[in-house]
């Protein structure tokens, strides 16, 4: 029985795109439908508040950033800044692929994600008030 690895050819189905240091990948408020999986390099995710920017994570080979908006609608805005720290490459995944993808897959299982997904997304959403509120002197 001859068995083919098909790997590569999933791999195709996605877009893979090379960056060089300093170069954008998304920007804080920009309206986005990919995720990203660093195939090499390092990548920086921040937020840019008027004249300042504030770090938020380093992202490294076999990494995912950018997931968050994917389950959320189509009018998400980004809400942070993505920079390459070096050359780096990435292969993209779109929100419709990814949906695509999740038809497959075992509807409890499916569930789970969503629901993991959905509740990171709140905790994001609060974090982000939080934020707001300290900047702004306002609170609860």
């Amino acid at each position: 029985m001859n068995q083919q690895d098909d790997s590569p050819k999933k791999e195709l189905q996605f877009t893979s795109r090379k960056y060089e240091a300093g170069e954008m990948l998304f920007r804080q408020s920009e309206f986005g439908d990919t995720a990203y999986i660093i195939r090499s390099g390092r990548v920086e995710v921040y937020l840019e508040e008027e004249d300042d920017i504030v770090p938020l994570e380093v992202f490294g080979k076999g990494e995912i950033f950018g997931e968050m908006f994917l389950f959320g609608g189509k009018s998400q805005k980004r809400t942070a800044s993505c920079r390459a720290l070096e050359p780096t490459e990435v292969i993209r995944i779109s929100r419709s692929r990814l949906l695509a993808m999740l038809k497959k897959v075992d509807p409890i299982l499916k569930h789970i994600i969503l629901s993991l997904v959905n509740r990171l997304k709140k905790m994001n959403d609060k974090l982000g008030q939080t934020d707001t509120n300290h900047l702004t002197g306002s609170g609860t």
